[in-house]
């Protein structure tokens, strides 16, 4: 499962980026809403809108228990370009490589566990 945090204008560009790939994800609008969601349910990845006032804040607030080895959160602008999330583990994307830096994600845990 992917959980994506961010403004309402961020959808239709990320829904599309993911959708062209089949990766099924569900929306929060922000960081209560996003640690609730997680407390209900198991998700590998997040991705989470740079243009948050308050991304920061939201990436700490993202509780992911799916069955990844590692923290798998995504920080996504149109053009990948953002503030430096690297300090809370997470990885700048462009929106239009979302989808496929997910599935990235996704197979690196399938590789590592058929590794180890």
């Amino acid at each position: 499962r992917v959980l994506a945090v961010g403004e309402l204008d961020a959808r239709a560009p990320l829904d599309a980026a993911l959708g062209e790939l089949g990766i099924a994800h569900e929306w929060a609008v922000d960081a209560d809403e996003a640690a609730a969601m997680c407390a209900a349910r198991h998700y590998e990845v997040a991705l989470v809108d740079a243009g948050l006032a308050d991304a920061e804040v939201v990436i700490g607030a993202v509780d992911l228990r799916g069955r990844r080895l590692r923290r798998a959160v995504l920080v996504f602008s149109p053009d990948g370009a953002s503030p430096s999330f690297a300090h809370h583990g997470a990885d700048p994307v462009a929106i239009a490589e979302a989808g496929a830096a997910v599935l990235g994600l996704l197979a690196s845990d399938v590789a590592d566990a058929s590794a180890g």
